[in-house]
C-alpha cells in the first residue's frame, strides 16, 4: 500500500519526490491562459432546446467557413 504524502515547501513529497497534485481551479487557470495564448476565445450562449439543432447547423457551417479560410490562405500564401 502507498504512503501518505508529506509535501516539503516546494510542492515535492519527501519520501518519493512527486509533485503535489494541482487544484481544479489551478487546472482550469492554465487551460483558459494556453486557450488564450493560442488566439481563442470563449463564446457562451443561451438558447431554447427547440434551438439546438439549428445551432448545430449554424456552428458546422461556421466550422467549414473557416476550414475554407484556412485552406484558401495557405494556397494563396
Amino acid at each position: 500500500m502507498g504512503h501518505q504524502h508529506i509535501y516539503d515547501e516546494h510542492d515535492l513529497c519527501f519520501e518519493c519526490d512527486k509533485p503535489k497534485p494541482k487544484s481544479k481551479a489551478e487546472l482550469m487557470r492554465e487551460t483558459r491562459q494556453r486557450r488564450r495564448n493560442a488566439g481563442l476565445v470563449e463564446f457562451r450562449c443561451w438558447i431554447h432546446p427547440d434551438d439546438k439543432p439549428l445551432l448545430g447547423r449554424l456552428a458546422q457551417d461556421l466550422s467549414r467557413a473557416i476550414s475554407g479560410a484556412v485552406v484558401n490562405d495557405l494556397e494563396s500564401g
